[in-house]
């Protein structure tokens, strides 16, 4: 298994491709370039790749239904609280 980072652009939701095996997203922040980002254990030798939607939801903003909480990151004067769960169907 390896630890693997995933840059997030700032919007409502975002899916990230990640390849099962390992435990999954582990946790948001900012890293050292000052970029949003996410991490997660991945299996790299897995040929596939499952979908994590994840809300960027600003100090203010509504929480998504069906989400669990992953992190609270601080960009500057921003406060981002960063939620999975499953992208809306329409």
């Amino acid at each position: 298994m390896v630890v693997h980072k995933f840059v997030l652009e700032l919007g409502e939701i975002q899916d990230v491709p990640i390849q099962p095996g390992g435990k999954g997203v582990l946790t948001a922040g900012i890293d050292g370039s000052g970029k949003l980002c996410l991490w997660a254990e991945v299996n790299p030798s897995s040929e596939s790749t499952a979908l994590v939607s994840v809300y960027i939801v600003p100090t203010g903003g509504t929480v998504p239904e069906n989400t669990k909480y992953l992190a609270t990151v601080l960009q500057g004067c921003f406060v981002w609280h960063i939620y999975l769960g499953e992208h809306p169907t329409n």
